[in-house]
């Protein structure tokens, strides 16, 4: 008991402090025996402090050890090193895989915490980074992780308290306005914070205005609720909500309705943008701890326009955000303008609240123009591009792009600007095939019922005149009733119209079996199998 007398210099060792100590000492390869042997001598004094007293001998004793590397020595170190390396070849994979920029936001401070009993923790600062990985890349680190290792881990996402207070460290200094240092390696990236004096220079660069846009009979509800909200001192609503597929205008009207909004005077600050953008600058300044800055710039808005909302599902963070931000706007007299390429109803990964704030807007739905509208449609892009289409060519366009409005402008355009090239201003279909075969812009097939007729047909063994008479047989009916179905589904004919294609059938006959066809599509193998391969060969 001599060694641990007090009067000699002693140094107060918390238990944890210790275990530290140790296991310090092993990593650097010194003999455990000895570093064991020495601190389990040493008697416990102060329990209710929970400290051990060692006397400076004893200190002495364990940094005069000889580093004499033993096999459990050499063990930890070499696990240490190869957790080390194999967490640097799954950040690698990921930067390859994700690319610099989304590596930089989600994956940059993150850390791995653990592995082993085949699971993998990696550390994240917040809850938010947390559960937006667990949600987007978790299948894929999994992946990446078998890939390099050729086991199967489970990938678990933690939050490192040590990630945490540094999280933590640089939102304290930011407030206080002091300068972080970055490492050469840090990502930049844009700051959701926008200078408001270019804000509307950065934002609206397109050249879609209300008196550009062509307004067709079928969709004449969108563009007057657009202007309404875009351009009224007083509308009848506050929030819009336009959807439809894709390719059918939707981003032209929202821009013509930020235009609209800044020309008129009605709003001081507009501000648009892709869902997709808000989230990356959203979960960015989860990230920098800058939130209030980003609220400020995207509340403080007289118009607020996102382009695209379907993004939003499965991101239950970036939702709630849009919904105070949008409540906000509105409780300030600001407007709300939201476009979705799918029926509302249909976004199955929304959280029942935004659901229900979704329903409170004005809802509004693009369609594709009939072949009638389409061919005058056709004409006025003509007209926009300076070009005069012969009227065989405007009926071709016409029909060759039944739904996407995208791919008639583009095409369009494609045969306006083959003319001009070769001097040409009358543009006949010789011209319009060149154009269309010079740019690899191959027109889709134009599928008539007639071709229908062929085609079913063939598969059924019956003949088109057997089809467009008066036989009742089983199996004659069946193929009328995948013709007209199919005529439903591939031309732009009404009811009517097929049912003059098929004999001269009324309205309710057809309509009896384009039901009939669903049903029996569900019910009976070999009619659906039928219509699937009708469907193959007509090219759906």
């Amino acid at each position: 008991m001599d060694e641990l007398n007090v009067s000699k210099p002693a140094v107060f060792f918390p238990r944890l402090h210790r275990v530290a100590a140790i296991e310090k000492l092993l990593k650097k390869g010194y003999n455990s025996s000895s570093i064991i042997s020495v601190v389990v001598e040493i008697p416990d004094f102060f329990r209710p402090r929970r400290r051990v007293l060692l006397s400076q001998a004893e200190l002495n004793k364990l940094s005069k050890i000889q580093k004499t590397p033993t096999s459990e020595g050499e063990k930890v170190g070499s696990c240490s090193r190869e957790r080390k390396k194999t967490w640097e070849r799954i950040q690698t994979s990921l930067r390859q895989s994700l690319g610099v920029e989304r590596f930089g936001i989600w994956f940059k401070n993150t850390e791995l915490m653990k592995l082993d009993n085949s699971v993998l923790t990696i550390g994240v600062p917040n809850v938010i980074i947390k559960q937006y990985l667990e949600q987007k890349y978790k299948t894929q680190v999994h992946n990446i992780v078998r890939d390099l290792t050729g086991e199967e881990y489970e990938v678990r996402f933690d939050i490192d308290p040590k990630l945490l207070r540094r999280g933590i460290k640089r939102h304290n200094a930011q407030e206080n306005g002091e300068e972080i240092a970055e490492t050469k390696d840090d990502v930049t990236f844009p700051s959701p914070v926008r200078n408001d004096n270019n804000s509307e220079k950065q934002e609206f660069r397109s050249h879609h205005r209300f008196e550009r846009l062509i307004m067709t009979e079928c969709n004449r509800l969108p563009f007057l609720a657009a202007q309404e909200i875009g351009c009224k001192e007083m509308p009848r609503f506050d929030q819009l909500l336009v959807f439809g597929r894709p390719g059918l205008g939707k981003t032209a009207l929202l821009e013509s309705i930020a235009h609209g909004a800044k020309n008129s005077g009605i709003a001081k600050k507009t501000v648009y943008v892709m869902a997709e953008a808000w989230c990356n600058e959203y979960y960015y300044s989860v990230q920098k701890r800058n939130t209030r800055k980003f609220r400020q710039h995207y509340r403080s808005c007289n118009m607020f326009l996102m382009d695209g909302i379907q993004f939003l599902q499965g991101k239950p963070a970036a939702q709630d955000e849009l919904l105070f931000t949008a409540k906000t706007l509105q409780a300030r007299g600001a407007r709300v303008v939201l476009s979705c390429s799918q029926h509302p109803n249909e976004l199955r990964e929304l959280k029942p609240e935004t659901h229900s704030f979704l329903k409170g807007a004005f809802w509004t739905e693009l369609r594709m123009p009939p072949k009638n509208e389409r061919i005058e449609i056709t004409r006025q892009l003509a007209t926009l591009h300076s070009a005069r289409l012969a009227p065989e060519v405007c009926l071709y366009l016409a029909e060759a792009f039944p739904v996407s409005m995208r791919e008639l402008n583009a095409s369009v355009a494609t045969i306006s600007t083959h003319a001009a090239l070769h001097g040409r201003s009358e543009i006949d279909m010789g011209i319009a095939s060149e154009a269309l075969f010079a740019s690899g812009r191959t027109a889709p097939k134009v599928i008539t019922i007639d071709e229908i007729c062929r085609v079913i047909g063939d598969i059924t063994q019956t003949t088109a005149e057997s089809l467009k008479g008066k036989s009742r047989s089983g199996n004659i009916c069946r193929a009328r009733h995948m013709v007209a179905l199919l005529a439903g589904e591939f031309t732009d004919l009404t009811i009517s119209d097929i049912g003059r294609h098929l004999g001269g059938r009324s309205h309710s006959t057809i309509k009896h079996s384009i039901t009939k066809a669903a049903d029996l599509e569900k019910s009976s193998p070999p009619f659906a199998g039928s219509l699937a391969k009708a469907r193959n060969q007509l090219g759906g």
